[in-house]
């Protein structure tokens, strides 16, 4: 099974005013994580506001980030609200050269028996020829991915893990203990360093659409074994500013607080007002006034 150790990004879709995706954003994007250290990319995550996409611009979206990716992995988004196109993206997926398939569980019905979860990742894993790993994001889905549902499928040889966004270490700890054959990636940037603690195999990160430098930072002193308390009090500071915002309309205005054109979310999401942009781009600017806060990014 390949193996998802890391810091990876939940990479932005960038749009223009009118809605469309900008590629040669996207490009730019793209090389500015590689050069920073990040290990690999998910396309059409939460971050990249896969749900809002057609199922042909996700289609359009992973073949464009495989065909770019340089010498990073791709983890594509994959889960939609119903198992067929569920299937069919995963399949894409794999077809367009993806290294594995992030796949939320369903995401309109709640209170679901854990059978009835367990048997839609089934089928998804039957049908996948590539990794999968399941996203547990209840504050989005509305559904948990129990320690039963991942019982369940414990016979599935392409099951290859789990992200978890819970922002529960504990939970992201159980996971790891109770299914050493899976790789569990934290998800919550305010944890990353408890996470790895906790036998986590890496992280995805928001935050690292804007500062790639220092979740690969993180991640690298955490492999030499030094100290990564000081890397992760820069990230939560950070991300304290970023959470007084919508964090996908955040993510893409700290971008161009670091060079980028400006981009935009798409409804029903909303960009930031420009009172939220002035104060946003203060405290940012506080928050990294000191050279030796952060490496130097390559743009």
């Amino acid at each position: 099974m390949l193996s998802f150790e890391g810091a990876f990004t939940a990479i932005l879709t960038p749009f223009n005013e009118e809605g469309e995706i900008e590629f040669d954003y996207m490009l730019r994007h793209l090389r500015y994580q590689e050069e920073n250290g990040i290990d690999g990319v998910i396309p059409c995550g939460t971050n990249g506001e896969g749900p809002s996409l057609s199922l042909d611009e996700r289609k359009r979206v992973i073949r464009f980030v495989v065909e770019n990716k340089g010498r990073m992995l791709v983890i594509a988004g994959t889960g939609c609200s119903n198992l067929p196109e569920t299937i069919e993206l995963t399949t894409f997926a794999a077809e367009a050269g993806a290294d594995a398939a992030l796949v939320l569980p369903p995401f309109y019905f709640k209170n679901l028996d854990d059978r009835g979860t367990a048997d839609y990742y089934r089928r998804v894993l039957d049908a996948a020829p590539i990794p999968v790993l399941l996203y547990n994001i209840p504050s989005y889905s509305g559904v948990e991915i129990t320690e039963g549902v991942l019982r369940s499928l414990a016979d599935r040889a392409n099951l290859a893990g789990v992200k978890d966004s819970s922002g529960n270490v504990e939970r992201t700890r159980a996971y790891a203990s109770g299914f050493p054959r899976l790789q569990i990636l934290n998800g919550s940037d305010w944890c990353i360093e408890a996470a790895l603690a906790g036998g986590a195999a890496g992280t995805i990160s928001g935050i690292g659409n804007v500062y790639p430098e220092l979740v690969a930072g993180l991640y690298d002193a955490w492999q030499a074994g030094q100290d990564v308390s000081a890397w992760q009090a820069k990230i939560n500071e950070l991300k304290e500013v970023f959470d007084r915002c919508p964090p996908m309309a955040a993510n893409k205005f700290g971008l161009t607080l670091r060079g980028f054109p400006s981009t935009y979310v798409r409804p029903p999401l909303v960009d930031l007002s420009p009172t939220e942009r002035r104060r946003m781009e203060e405290e940012i600017r506080r928050s990294t006034s000191s050279e030796a806060d952060l490496p130097g990014p390559t743009p």
